[in-house]
């Protein structure tokens, strides 16, 4: 099953397991499904770090995903809340606990809702503990130094010659991971901090694949291989968010 598959799968099984929902929201459902997949060949998303669900192959996560799915949509405190464990590890893993959690999830600004967001579109992992990891790209053995590290979220994204939308594009990259570059400081316009000047590590390179060793990216479609992540484990036959970490 496919990146676009599994989300689409999991949207169904989320409509499907509200006993008051509308048998035409179900049906709806269930045309989006079909919509996405036909016609889409049975391979994985492009990219070596496109999201993928591997937590399908743990069936007894499903409800708590489903739970997860809902929680976050709806925006609902408390159904979240529910669903961590009371000694939940928060932010850099200097704080913690389901009352710092709730305070973080109420901030007027929605920061930790977005990071949620973002979580829920990236994939899920099964982790070497038995439990389960979004994003999925975290738990993959990925080259170079993953504090600095960056994975490009997007299919055929610009590498550009220089910090500019016009600049002529060097390739384009696909879900791939990149570090920044170390070569010296540089000087730059304002117009130019939406970029990110990066390298693309030769091991990440497929044989035969030329590209260029940098080149600059827009910010908007990088994301820090240490960024936000959400852990999850069944205790005592209970599935719960045991951590919702950022940093190393």
């Amino acid at each position: 099953m496919n990146a676009k598959m599994a989300v689409f799968a999991t949207i169904l099984l989320a409509a499907c397991s509200q006993s008051d929902a509308p048998s035409d929201k179900v049906e709806q459902a269930a045309h989006e499904v079909v919509s996405a997949v036909e016609g889409d060949p049975a391979q994985p998303a492009a990219g070596p770090y496109a999201p993928r669900n591997d937590c399908a192959e743990l069936p007894e996560a499903a409800g708590f995903m489903q739970a997860l799915n809902r929680a976050i949509a709806a925006r609902d405190v408390e159904a979240l809340v529910v669903l961590a464990a009371d000694d939940i590890k928060l932010g850099s893993g200097e704080g913690g606990g389901t009352a710092e959690l709730r305070q973080r999830l109420d901030d007027e600004d929605g920061a930790l809702w977005k990071e949620l967001d973002s979580l829920v579109e990236l994939g899920c992992a099964r982790n070497s503990q038995g439990g389960i990891t979004l994003p999925w790209f975290f738990e993959q053995p990925i080259p170079g130094d993953r504090a600095k590290g960056f994975v490009v979220t997007g299919v055929d994204v610009p590498l550009y010659d220089a910090p500019a939308k016009d600049a002529p594009v060097l390739a384009r990259l696909s879900w791939d991971a990149v570090e920044p570059w170390s070569g010296g400081p540089e000087e730059r316009a304002p117009e130019q901090e939406g970029f990110q000047h990066v390298i693309v590590p030769e091991n990440g390179i497929e044989p035969g694949e030329v590209r260029p060793p940098t080149g600059y990216v827009t910010r908007d479609r990088l994301r820090s291989m240490i960024g936000y992540r959400l852990t999850a484990a069944s205790r005592n036959g209970r599935w719960r968010i045991i951590s919702l970490l950022s940093g190393s």
